[in-house]
């Protein structure tokens, strides 16, 4: 935990058991740093220099160690007093000999470091942002005579994924992360590089052996890990990078970013030993970091190859980058997550050089308000636990909902994961907003309870405001964090720097707010009136997959290429209705339908929902409440048992199914199994975008099968297609 040590002034500054540094506008101290300082410990002395300046108008001498002289000193870097002292790499040390003040690190970058805690922890200065800084306006600086203050960060490279770090180094110094989002990597060679490796334009048509063979054919999707001649190419791609680049120290040997991956009898030999198909990436990565002992070499451990092998542990410099990305952001990941946390303790077992890549915004929408604040030190602190030195927050890189108040977070975090993230928040907020930080804190303490309560919810990282409009986002809660930010702006109304800020902040309500008036009402505005009035409307409700993620454009989705295909066969106007919002679950649609969507008077409904329900006995009852409210109006219903990669088998996917089948016959109606039709032609192409979005490809084949589906359902129809 933190301790802030209050400046001491008046009799305290005479006490015997304090130094004082500065006194009533004078000091005996002066700053010395090694005869041959590097820049870090040269920075760092001017650093500290600057701010006791700032803070009590008296400038201290900086000088080189050889001099002498009778002042006290404050022994900045690898000094001849520092020099004694035993010390980690990253450790940081804060230390009083006598009267004179030791402040240093293990390495350079940690020197600078040590400062700037002197100045928050002792000092009382606060780094908010770039543009600001409280800096204390005192006579007088004392600490106390017996410091031995020691500090050994568990996580040694820090990035919190921000553009306040990127296009600010001297800030990300102060939040102690880096200055950008792969330090030390070749800059060539960073994430997803099998392609860069062994470019399938130069090599597939020739050597199409190089290439995964999956399912029954050969793919420029990932690489053939056990043959001879893609390693020997890797091998020789990655010895020239680190040519060209050396100063670099690591680079990425890492599976694409598809889940086609090589079945070959050698590759699916080390996949079925190692029960993963990480096996067949960590034994072929492993040889590559035997090239290059020197070296650190990068892999994924993302998708299908997250799962850790059971025996096969990588080599002391290969670095496993393991990615959440699956992850539920509404709780910490030990409880909404729990096959990520349990392959993290599975690397953990394996290897101490452990990357994460963590996901902490909305990346389809970086204003939405997103509540998973709370989640960010538990998460981090699993991380810590599980051998993870090197942690990535991929956090919005541009300016998103509280951008200030989670970049500064998120890197105090990384800094001390045990830190008391509630009084960090508060100092936060009361510093940065002041007078409107009460208002803003009611918003963040109502939206995150809000998302609690409703333990059904997925947080999702490619979402939309939509999903929290009947949970964190109801109308009534959106008119009542608009009022807390308007009372804020009030409270700071004569305070031009103060009230941007607020504003800033408010944008991700008003954002929601615009949104929610969109959503609400896109769908009616655009198909209440239609233009043929004798038009046949299909609305299709569902989530990502029914939108259409993955599609190259919105005309491949196979929503809209259903409608084209309709409209070419019959013999009147079909109008197909996109009902597909990311991430929500079926209790959310539900609640559209009811309240909206029937206002669309559709003549046929198609449903296709699983994926985001975990709970199959609530996904039944929310469908069979569907199926009703639709068959009281007599409206036709059409039941698709929503697909996954034959890669991924779905939280639970076989058993939502069966209770949707059960459902279909009692209430007697149709049913695709869109599960099965595709899985049957998993060998004719592309079909995935991931494992449970579809390519181009998989949404023309999804689009023929309910093109035939929709005929039949409407054959002994009056009004047939």
């Amino acid at each position: 935990m933190l301790v802030y040590f209050l400046i001491m002034i008046g009799f305290f500054a005479c006490n015997s058991k304090e130094l004082s540094l500065v006194r009533n506008g004078s000091t005996t101290y002066e700053i010395k740093i090694p005869e041959n300082a590097n820049e870090y410990e040269v920075r760092s002395a001017n650093e500290l220099r600057n701010y006791i300046q700032l803070i009590t108008g008296v400038g201290l001498t900086i000088t080189r160690e050889n001099n002498s002289s009778n002042n006290h000193k404050i022994f900045i870097g690898n000094t001849n007093p520092a020099q004694s002292l035993i010390m980690a790499e990253h450790e940081i040390v804060i230390k009083t000999n006598d009267k004179d003040l030791i402040i240093t690190g293990g390495n350079s970058k940690s020197i600078l470091y040590a400062v700037y805690t002197f100045l928050e922890n002792y000092l009382g200065c606060r780094f908010y942002s770039p543009e600001a800084e409280m800096i204390p306006n005192i006579a007088n600086i004392s600490i106390p005579i017996d410091q031995d203050y020691r500090y050994l960060p568990p996580i040694t490279t820090r990035t919190a994924h921000s553009k306040l770090y990127y296009d600010n180094t001297n800030f990300a110094d102060k939040r102690k992360v880096t200055h950008e989002a792969f330090p030390t990597y070749v800059p060539a060679a960073r994430v997803h590089t099998f392609h860069v490796f062994v470019p399938g334009d130069k090599y597939y048509t020739r050597h199409p052996e190089y290439y995964a063979l999956h399912n029954g054919k050969r793919l420029p999707t990932q690489l053939c890990l056990t043959n001879l001649d893609v390693f020997e190419i890797v091998k020789d791609t990655v010895a020239s990078l680190f040519d060209q680049f050396p100063e670099a120290e690591v680079i990425s040997v890492s599976q694409d970013d598809n889940v086609q991956y090589c079945q070959c009898d050698q590759c699916m030999a080390i996949n079925d030993r190692e029960g993963t198909p990480a096996g067949s990436v960590i034994e072929f990565v492993n040889k590559i970091a035997e090239e290059f002992p020197e070296k650190m070499i990068s892999t994924l451990a993302y998708q299908y190859t997250r799962k850790a092998p059971k025996n096969l542990k990588p080599k002391e410099n290969v670095l496993i980058t393991l990615c959440s990305i699956e992850c539920d952001r509404s709780a910490p990941i030990v409880e909404k997550c729990t096959e990520f946390a349990d392959d993290l303790v599975a690397w953990g077992k394996l290897t101490d050089n452990i990357r994460i890549w963590d996901y902490t915004t909305q990346f389809t929408n970086f204003l939405a308000p997103f509540p998973n604040i709370y989640t960010l030190q538990p998460n981090i602190q699993l991380f810590r636990d599980n051998n993870a030195k090197w942690i990535f927050e991929q956090h919005s890189h541009q300016p998103s909902e509280l951008f200030e108040l989670r970049s500064y977070l998120t890197a105090k975090l990384l800094w001390d994961p045990s830190i008391d993230q509630d009084s960090i928040i508060n100092d936060f907020l009361n510093g940065y907003y002041e007078e409107a930080a009460p208002f803003i804190q009611q918003y963040i303490t109502t939206i995150h309870d809000e998302i609690k309560k409703d333990t059904d919810f997925f947080l999702f990282l490619y979402g939309d405001p939509s999903q929290g409009f009947s949970s964190f986002l109801r109308p009534e809660l959106l008119r009542q964090y608009d009022q807390w930010y308007e009372e804020a702006q009030r409270s700071v109304q004569d305070k031009p720097d103060i009230i941007k800020r607020v504003r800033q902040a408010r944008l991700s309500i008003d954002y929601a707010v615009l949104e929610a008036a969109r959503i609400n009402d896109l769908l009616l505005a655009e198909y209440a009136a239609p233009d043929v009035d004798d038009a046949r409307r299909i609305l299709f409700i569902g989530s990502s997959q029914t939108w259409g993620a993955g599609a190259r454009d919105p005309n491949e989705t196979f929503v809209r290429r259903i409608e084209n295909a309709l409209n070419q066969r019959a013999n009147e106007v079909v109008i197909c209705i996109n009902g597909g919002i990311s991430a929500l679950r079926s209790s959310h649609l539900l609640d559209l339908y009811k309240t909206q969507w029937l206002d669309l008077q559709p003549d046929v409904v198609v449903i296709n929902l699983s994926n985001n329900d975990t709970d199959p006995a609530l996904l039944e009852r929310n469908i069979d409440s569907m199926i009703q409210l639709s068959q009281a109006r007599s409206i036709r219903v059409l039941l698709v048992l929503e697909p996954n990669s034959i890669e991924k088998g779905g939280r639970g996917l076989a058993e939502k199914h069966a209770v949707l089948r059960r459902l279909a016959r009692q209430r007697g109606v149709q049913l695709v199994d869109m599960h099965a039709y595709l899985s049957d032609r998993y060998r004719r192409g592309f079909l995935w975008w991931d494992t449970v979005h579809l390519s181009s490809f998989g949404q023309r084949l999804f689009a023929e099968r309910l093109v035939d589906a929709l005929a039949q359902l409407s054959a002994d129809d009056a009004r047939a297609f």
